[in-house]
């Protein structure tokens, strides 16, 4: 049975290993491989990690099972969010499988449990951007019942991206 914890600094190291995996698995083959990297060491080092994880309205949680590190998410309450900051929504910023682990319900089990944050929380709505080139995880999102409300720009690199904003009411 797969159990969510939340991270902790003592998890830095193997919270960074694990984000930068899934990241470059999740967006390797569709980007700049300098733009890919630049992200990275700038969104994904030791030192930006840590300073996420001291934020009182953000935390971090690892999906493990039998020890294995399958997936984490990063949530965000206001006013640590990215980008919305509404007192009554909660985002979902970072939601990441570990590609040998993807098909087998793990995804949906991190959404479930932001869900039930939210709802523990009293808020309205579910929020997260998602790049418009991400088809895989936008499918996803609406089978949970997400709808697209708006668009924001995100830079990977020098590229200039496009993030649709999706949301789920609850």
């Amino acid at each position: 049975m797969a159990d969510i914890r939340a991270c902790t600094e003592n998890d830095l190291e193997r919270l960074q290993a694990l984000s930068v995996a899934t990241f470059r698995a999740t967006f390797e083959a569709d980007n700049n491989p300098d733009d890919l990297r630049a992200y990275i060491d700038r969104a994904l080092n030791l030192k930006k990690l840590a300073s996420e994880l001291q934020k009182a309205g953000s935390t971090f949680y690892f999906l493990e099972e039998d020890k294995a590190l399958i997936g984490y998410l990063k949530l965000n309450l206001s006013p640590d969010q990215s980008d919305i900051n509404d007192p009554e929504s909660l985002e979902i910023e970072r939601i990441y499988v570990d590609q040998i682990y993807h098909g087998k319900g793990f995804g949906k089990i991190l959404f479930d449990f932001a869900v039930a944050k939210a709802h523990e929380n009293g808020l309205k709505y579910i929020w997260l951007g998602v790049w418009e080139k991400n088809f895989k995880a936008i499918d996803f999102y609406y089978k949970q019942g997400f709808v697209k409300f708006d668009e924001h720009r995100f830079k990977l690199g020098t590229d200039n991206q496009v993030d649709y904003l999706l949301r789920l009411d609850l």
